[in-house]
C-alpha cells in the first residue's frame, strides 16, 4: 500500500493526499485529492494508459482512450463516497470525470459539491434529526 508521511490526510500516512497530477481534462482545476488506503499501479511501456493522479512518483488513477471511448482506473473508490466528496477537490475530480466521460460542460468545485446527491454535511444533518 501506498505511504505518505509527508502528505497524508487525517494524520493517518496510509490516506495519501495528492497534489501530483498530469495535464488532462480529469484533473483540470485540481490542487489536492484525498484518497484512502491504495496500491499503485503498475503500468507497461506500451501502455495506451497513462497516470493522471500520482503520489510521490506512483500512479492512483489512470486513464486513456480505449476503443471508441475512453476508460479511468482509481486503486480506491472511497474518495468519491459522500464522507470524501467534500475534502480537497474530490467533488471537482468527480465533477471532471463525469464531464469527461459524457462530453458534457465544465463546472466550478461549488456547482460541482451542490450537485451532488449526498454529502457528509447532509447525513451529519440527519443523524442531528434523528436523535
Amino acid at each position: 500500500y501506498i505511504r505518505r508521511d509527508d502528505s497524508c490526510g487525517y494524520g493517518d500516512p496510509y490516506q495519501p493526499r495528492i497534489t501530483e497530477f498530469r495535464a488532462d481534462p480529469v484533473t483540470e482545476g485540481l490542487k489536492a485529492v484525498q484518497m484512502f488506503v491504495s496500491r499503485e499501479f503498475r503500468l507497461r511501456k506500451d501502455s495506451p494508459l497513462k497516470p493522471l493522479l500520482l503520489s510521490g512518483g506512483k500512479p492512483m488513477m489512470i486513464g486513456g482512450k480505449y476503443g471508441k471511448g475512453r476508460v479511468v482506473f482509481a486503486t480506491d473508490v472511497l474518495w468519491m463516497s459522500p464522507t470524501r466528496t467534500e475534502v480537497d477537490d474530490n467533488a471537482l475530480l468527480l465533477s471532471n470525470l463525469m464531464r469527461t466521460m459524457l462530453g458534457s460542460s465544465a463546472m466550478t468545485k461549488a456547482e460541482a459539491l451542490k450537485s451532488l446527491v449526498l454529502t457528509e454535511r447532509q447525513l451529519q444533518e440527519m443523524e442531528a434529526k434523528e436523535h
